[in-house]
């Protein structure tokens, strides 16, 4: 492939991306009146003629004929570090295009220059970078930290910052790193939200959380973009927050979610039929048939135990994350396979992306990440742990540290109706768990 085909498929990798994001409803931008173009020209009077942008978005006003905002991105498919004059040059032409408010964003899939980052900051311009997929390591599980949550943030940033700087970098779970605002962020949607706050005021914005406007029978298959921990936890919180009011340490109300779903979107849910084993004697728990609009759970699994849970989360995961990616005639068999992972899963495949990410997403739902925290710090406190040498929950086989994790599982467990290594999995997505056991367990029961 030739450099300039690379770059004209990063540029439509680019355009798929943001529209996504925006259609999903997980932004600022009211999708509605927004549109998205691909080599558009824009008028500079300095040279009297157009300025091709690579990607742009149009952000209209109700019933306006004109767009009253512009996000303009520029994507760079380098070999080699983003230099302060690609910056330069890029905020040049933003200056030409005049009558509307004008916003940057810098695509690339190489590190950025210091001097690049400082002059990106400095002029209030998103500076993302996409890493390639050989460049990024599917670990469910990141490495612990001991610090509190204000101290985490600021090591979080410290992440990000070396993963823009750094032309090797190899991220865990995470392909888009960016600055916006000033704030380093793995998470695209805080990124381009930043990018919107400073260009269209707050009566103009429109927060929708999730949009389902495109039907479930036109499900089709594409490439499954990519989504790390700090998307899947807005995603899944927002998700919540769109259905019902969750109480602090509840259980999540599948109830009320099979309701949402029966009437809004016509799904059936099913759980009296025993779903057998598919051609290669794998168990099969959980199944989504897109023609038919049903979700169904083995009646093999006990209703409302963790496994019933945690498949019936799954399999929602996958109606939210991924309802445009199947098509018509898919009847999607979950296998006990499905549901486990290994401590450095590498993603080679659509499939092994949509099973990460749908394990991910039902590990936010069940357990609120703001509210595991506060019980881990209480128990702590309780228990009078203070030494954090080697995490704030650091666990072998001594019987100190087993009780310590003890008393956190039992407490998590019986709260959110979840497994203990479900708990395990959980405390490891947020760096709070380090075991130093030497066998661990991956599969939440």
């Amino acid at each position: 492939m030739s450099s300039v085909e690379k770059g004209d498929q990063f540029e439509k990798e680019v355009f798929d991306y943001i529209k996504n994001h925006v259609e999903s409803g997980n932004t600022y931008l009211n999708p509605k009146f927004c549109k998205f173009h691909l080599q558009k020209g824009y008028y500079s009077s300095k040279r009297d003629s157009n300025i091709k942008f690579d990607v742009t978005i149009e952000c209209f006003m109700p019933d306006a004929d004109e767009y009253s905002h512009l996000v303009v991105i520029e994507c760079k498919n380098y070999k080699s570090p983003v230099k302060i004059d690609d910056l330069e040059e890029f905020e040049s032409k933003l200056k030409q295009v005049s009558g509307v408010n004008v916003k940057g964003m810098f695509f690339t899939r190489s590190s950025f220059q210091k001097g690049a980052m400082t002059f990106g900051k400095n002029t209030k311009m998103a500076l993302i970078r996409v890493l390639p997929n050989e460049n990024v390591v599917w670990d469910l599980y990141r490495s612990p930290i001991s610090s509190s949550n204000k101290v985490r943030l600021k090591e979080d940033a410290v992440i990000v910052e070396t993963a823009l700087l750094t032309e090797e970098y190899v991220g865990k779970a995470q392909n888009v790193y960016c600055v916006s605002g000033g704030i380093f962020t793995s998470s695209y949607i805080t990124a381009f939200n930043k990018i919107i706050e400073d260009i269209v005021p707050a009566k103009e914005r429109s927060l929708q959380i999730i949009n389902f406007e495109r039907k479930v029978d036109r499900f089709k298959k594409t490439i499954i973009p990519f989504l790390g921990f700090n998307e899947l936890e807005i995603k899944s919180k927002h998700f919540i927050e769109s259905i019902y009011t969750r109480n602090v340490e509840e259980k999540l109300d599948f109830e009320l979610i099979i309701s949402y779903f029966t009437e809004n979107y016509n799904i059936t849910f099913v759980f009296d039929e025993n779903l057998g084993s598919d051609k290669k004697h794998n168990e099969i728990l959980g199944q989504i048939s897109v023609a038919e609009r049903v979700i169904k759970v083995s009646s093999a699994l006990e209703i409302n135990s963790p496994r019933w849970r945690f498949t019936l989360a799954h399999e929602l995961s996958h109606l939210v994350l991924h309802h445009d990616f199947f098509s018509n005639d898919d009847v999607y068999n979950e296998l006990i396979n499905n549901l486990q992972w290994s401590e450095s899963e590498q993603i080679n495949s659509d499939i092994q992306r949509l099973e990460w990410q749908a394990n991910a997403f039902a590990s936010c739902m069940l357990v609120p990440k703001d509210e595991l925290i506060e019980i881990v710090k209480d128990i702590l406190v309780k228990l009078n742990v203070n030494h954090f040498n080697h995490g704030v929950i650091y666990l072998d086989e001594q019987a100190c540290n087993l009780n310590t994790f003890k008393c956190i599982s039992r407490k998590v467990k019986t709260l959110y109706g979840v497994s203990e290594q479900s708990v395990e999995l959980r405390l490891k997505q947020l760096r709070l768990l380090n075991d130093n056991r030497s066998r661990v367990s991956d599969l939440p029961h």
